[in-house]
């Protein structure tokens, strides 16, 4: 869950990444969403068109398994080597004035 500290509307993006930054080879087993959008200025913001439906300043993140994801797992339950348990992923969340 991330909140915008700006004054202004701030397009970000996310993405899974390896301890060194770079894509990793266990991002195929995990989805991310949503990976991109808009974050109102602090503080939220109206919508003229909704008012019941404010525009938020905060944005909340879903990862969940993939089918090779879920095949993987399967595969070490049932006793097979983990050899992506060395290779954390990280999410980073930026946006053109942050980085998180």
């Amino acid at each position: 869950h991330t909140h915008t500290q700006e004054m202004s509307w701030e397009p970000f993006h996310a993405r899974l990444v390896g301890m060194d930054g770079a894509e990793s080879s266990s991002n195929i087993a995990v989805h991310l969403t949503p990976s991109a959008g808009d974050l109102a200025p602090r503080g939220g913001a109206n919508n003229v068109c909704d008012p019941s439906k404010p525009y938020s300043d905060a944005v909340s993140f879903d990862m969940h398994l993939t089918s090779q994801g879920l095949g993987y797992l399967a595969y070490v339950k049932g006793g097979g080597e983990d050899e992506l348990r060395g290779d954390p992923l990280y999410l980073v969340v930026a946006t053109e004035q942050r980085l998180w």
